[in-house]
């Protein structure tokens, strides 16, 4: 019992260490893609450019 108990929490700990690394890696690449679009001028619209990014983020996910 204790077994089972100890290679369960090995999982989810494992899953939560996954989790945690594919977050931190999507809020660096927000975080550079809003700053290369905040420095280059573009013709897009907010609405244009908010959508991209949704696209982009589900795309990694």
């Amino acid at each position: 019992m204790e077994v089972l108990h100890a290679k369960q929490q090995n999982i989810l700990r494992r899953k939560i260490e996954d989790v945690t690394a594919v977050t931190k890696r999507l809020k660096v690449a927000l975080s550079l893609h809003l700053t290369k679009s905040n420095k280059s001028s573009s013709t897009s619209t907010t609405s244009e450019n908010n959508q991209q990014i949704k696209t982009w983020l589900l795309g990694e996910l």
